[in-house]
């Protein structure tokens, strides 16, 4: 589901990247502060919609900067690691939440997972279909 203004693609063509951390050639990463204390997002420089758009010039450079912020979270924060999210639902421009585990709060699976569980049931998908599913993406694999 596209939309027809991207405030990603306008705030980065306009220059206008508040608490701007750092940048590469395809990403650039913010601290945003939203839903937990140390809360950063990490952002393609290019419109794209799903991770599955991704370029491989574009993996590495990104997921380096990602490693960078979250070992800067990291080490600030005293966290053993930083949640790393793609979910893209609200603002439909590829993007990655970087979210601290601070310890006194409960792990985020138990929230996302519980969630899921309450409104769609838990799948809980047999073995045999697990290993039929397995065989079917892996055919679906394109060439690495």
């Amino acid at each position: 589901m596209s939309q027809t203004k991207c405030p990603s693609c306008e705030a980065y063509a306009a220059g206008k990247l508040p608490n701007l951390i750092a940048e590469n050639d395809y990403a650039y990463a913010l601290f945003s502060g939203y839903y937990r204390e140390g809360h950063c997002t990490v952002v393609l420089k290019r419109h794209i919609e799903s991770v599955s758009a991704m370029t491989p010039e574009e993996y590495g450079p990104t997921l380096e900067l990602i490693a960078r912020v979250s070992k800067a979270l990291e080490q600030h924060y005293g966290v053993d690691k930083c949640y790393l999210l793609s979910i893209a639902d609200m603002v439909y421009h590829t993007h990655f939440h970087l979210i601290p585990k601070h310890r006194n709060l409960v792990g985020m699976g138990k929230y996302c997972f519980r969630v899921l569980e309450v409104i769609e049931g838990y799948k809980n998908t047999p073995p045999e279909e697990r290993e039929r599913m397995a065989k079917v993406v892996r055919e679906l694999l394109p060439a690495a």
